[in-house]
């Protein structure tokens, strides 16, 4: 037996047997741990999807999940109405609806029995004016194919909204909820849309203005008061399928605020003044081709009214991009020619964005500064001949032609004769600083702050010299808007203060209170009472005496300026004016700018006379007859021989002398040479009478009725048998008076034109 030495090692074991023990404890160790550690890393992959789910991207998941589940239903509020101050609507709002589906959700029953597809798309076909065949191929969500029986095609459940007809009529949407209700008919949407009208179309259009496909206001009023109108969007959040739609799951709770509606607009516009200054307008811009615009504003001196804003060329706000009568060319509303065209001339709002010179109408504020500063009066003389100054000729409208200058005259003689030079010398004695703090005072350097968007600012001379005073002095060289004329005008109205123009007078809601009511505003006294009284005295001698009698009304005294400007190749013609001239209800300014045809102020003082006279007449003011009335009412004028002319010369030859042409066929074109008329030429007529044309030989055969005149003024009988197609003559009697008899008994048929004999009795007015 062998010793083991001291440093000899136990044996080793075997590798093989150390394997084979090693292996059955590590699997023994793995069967146990395995499972734990894929159950931990199971539980940690879990809590952590949970906590990413449940807390990391908890509101991202919620929404997905409301979005399959929930509908949010916007509640469009119904935008505000744009009334005239006696309530007649210009801009309203109706609900209309958009239909549409989700093809493979449409389902209903009829006694009982469930409706095939064919039947559906019939039902809806007929409630919603469609083709029946249209619907049905609608409900395959494919194109359709000739030949093909659609209902045999199955739908694409895909599509979850097919659209059936937006703006659906009141008519369509009975016929519609009858259906579905009578059929139990599901998968219908029925969604609220809010549509703008316009009742009185191209009534004052770039007033009101009119609003986008969205319903923002884009122009006018529209968009000056866009905020009050729009009102604020309400919604609905419910639970919903395709099957239930919009209504909801039943016994689902919906959460819902109510839109509100805006605010309607009480406008200071007067519809039946707007018309009046509307059909004047157009007919002159259209007889003396009135190539870049006309203008006409009526306001209410003394509250800054606008009663009536007219801007040409007008067009129609239920179709604002239709092609305009003054485009000749191809139309495509959505070219940049077109747009630009839109924009810059048909759309612009002339009477507050435009500039021009206000020429001889500024002669008025000249005067004003001058009595204001108490320094000179009517009766200081001045002499009207030329002025040189800075290499400048100054001189007197009369100066050009042969009759040379007036000479000298007073300064109310040259108030009513236009002369340039004696306002020269009238502003001399201003001097430069006084003469333009009181054009700043009276707002023309600025806004006139009328509650209207894109209001343009006068240009003047920031650093003025003589020259510049001088010919601002007659108004040139220097622009004003029209509505900050007319509201310097306003004060010499209404005494002497320069009031706000405003066109909203208060806001209501539906039910018509108020909500908030829009004062007028004061801004300054700019001339005192004396001064103003002053102004309107001189104002009433250019219609008596001067150089504005074309704008003589009987029966209201008219006071007003007239005045023709330059600009670089053309003229314009205005004529500013309030009447009655001693305590003034309406202010007016009537604006050509560049007519073809007339030159004078004498179009633009005519126009303003008839919107004047029907004006006053629809205010209910009376008219208060002088003397001088009672002899421009029995003046005749002899009938000139219109044969020859064209229809649009024989139209101005007669407004010249006071009366008015009517075309017979009532088609015929300006163009068209007259051949015969009624009543013959030398037959004396009454001022505001008519007379018949044609372009035929002999004049054809027309009658007219008689009306019954009796208790009425001679205004108003010339206005009423002119509307009829006659005229008067006048027997004998007081024509201050009431009319007691007439030679024809009403209701009887006489030619049209003829003169039917009126007698007046003064013991009848009341």
């Amino acid at each position: 037996m062998q010793r083991k030495s001291p440093n000899s090692r136990p044996p080793v074991r075997p590798p093989e047997r150390m394997t084979r023990r090693g292996s059955s404890s590590s699997r023994r160790r793995v069967g146990i741990f395995l499972p734990i550690a894929l159950l931990l890393v199971f539980s940690m992959y879990l809590v952590y999807s949970l906590v990413q789910l449940q807390v990391v991207n908890h509101e991202a998941y919620a929404e997905e999940a409301a979005k399959k589940h929930y509908r949010l239903i916007e509640e469009t509020p119904i935008r505000g109405s744009i009334v005239d101050r006696n309530g007649i609507e210009l801009a309203g709002s109706g609900v209309t609806e958009t239909i549409g589906m989700t093809p493979s959700s449409v389902t209903g029953t009829k006694d009982g029995v469930d409706l095939t597809r064919a039947e559906l798309a019939a039902g809806l076909a007929a409630a919603l004016d469609l083709d029946v065949d249209t619907v049905r191929w609608l409900f395959t969500g494919r194109d359709p194919v000739a030949g093909v029986d659609p209902d045999k095609i199955a739908a694409d459940k895909s599509i979850t909204y097919a659209l059936l007809k937006k703006r659906i009529s009141t008519e369509e949407s009975d016929r519609l909820h009858a259906f579905l209700a009578a059929d139990a008919v599901s998968g219908i949407t029925v969604d609220r849309e809010v549509k703008r009208y316009y009742p009185e179309g191209n009534l004052a259009p770039q007033v009101v203005g009119f609003t986008s496909q969205d319903g923002k206001g884009l122009l006018g009023l529209e968009l000056q008061y866009n905020d009050v109108l729009s009102g604020t969007p309400g919604f609905t959040y419910v639970e919903t399928d395709n099957y239930y739609g919009s209504a909801g799951l039943p016994f689902s709770v919906p959460t819902s605020q109510r839109a509100q509606d805006g605010l309607d607009l009480v406008s200071t516009i007067d519809a039946r003044i707007q018309r009046i200054a509307a059909e004047e307008l157009q007919k002159a811009v259209d007889l003396y081709q009135v190539k870049q615009g006309g203008v006409a504003i009526v306001m209410d001196p003394y509250t800054g009214d606008v009663l009536a804003m007219v801007s040409c060329p007008s067009f129609d706000l239920n179709d604002p991009t239709a092609q305009p009568s003054t485009w000749t060319a191809a139309w495509d509303p959505t070219s940049t020619a077109a747009v630009d065209y839109l924009s810059s001339d048909v759309w612009r709002n002339r009477a507050i964005s435009d500039t021009y010179e206000p020429g001889s109408t500024f002669k008025a504020i000249t005067a004003s500064i001058a009595f204001d500063e108490n320094l000179t009066s009517e009766t200081v003389k001045y002499n009207d001949a030329p002025i040189q100054q800075s290499g400048w000729t100054i001189q007197c409208w009369r100066q050009r032609s042969a009759l040379g200058n007036h000479g000298i005259e007073t300064l109310q003689q040259g108030f009513w004769n236009s002369c340039n030079p004696v306002f020269v010398h009238v502003s001399q004695l201003i001097g430069i600083d006084r003469f333009y703090r009181y054009v700043k005072a009276f707002g023309f350097e600025s806004t006139s702050g009328i509650d209207l968007p894109g209001e343009g600012v006068g240009i003047f001379h920031q650093d003025p010299a003589l020259i510049d005073m001088y010919s601002l002095s007659f108004g040139e060289q220097s622009n004003v808007t029209p509505i900050s004329l007319l509201d310097a005008y306003n004060a010499f109205a209404n005494g002497g203060l320069l009031v706000t123009p405003r066109m909203v007078s208060a806001l209501t809601d539906s039910n018509g209170r108020v909500v908030s009511e829009i004062a007028p505003e004061i801004k300054r006294r700019v001339v005192s009472e004396a001064t103003a009284a002053r102004i309107r005295a001189m104002l009433k001698g250019v219609v008596l005496y001067g150089t504005g009698s074309p704008a003589y009304v009987e029966g209201y005294s008219v006071a007003g300026k007239t005045s023709t400007s330059n600009t670089a190749t053309e003229k314009v013609v205005s004529f500013c004016a309030m009447a009655p001239s001693d305590q003034p209800v309406v202010t007016v300014l009537v604006v050509l700018n560049a007519p073809s045809s007339q030159t004078s102020s004498m179009a633009a003082s005519t126009i303003a006379a008839k919107i004047i006279s029907s004006s006053l007449e629809t205010l209910g003011v009376p008219r208060v007859y002088t003397d001088k009335d009672q002899s421009v009412l029995s003046a005749t004028v002899s009938v000139p021989s219109f044969k020859g002319k064209t229809l649009r010369d024989a139209r101005k030859a007669a407004i010249a002398i006071g009366l008015s042409i009517e075309a017979s066929p009532s088609t015929l074109g300006d163009d068209a040479v007259i051949q015969s008329q009624n009543p013959v030429a030398g037959t004396p007529l009454h001022k505001g009478g008519g007379v018949g044309v044609s372009d035929a030989a002999t004049m054809p055969s027309q009658t007219s009725v008689m009306p019954d005149l009796t208790g009425k003024t001679a205004s108003e009988v010339v206005s009423a048998l002119f509307e009829a197609g006659l005229n008067p003559t006048y027997s004998s009697g007081d024509l201050l008076g009431l009319a007691s008899s007439q030679g024809v008994p009403p209701g009887t048929t006489v030619a049209r034109w003829s003169r039917v004999v009126v007698a007046f009795t003064r013991e009848t007015v009341q």
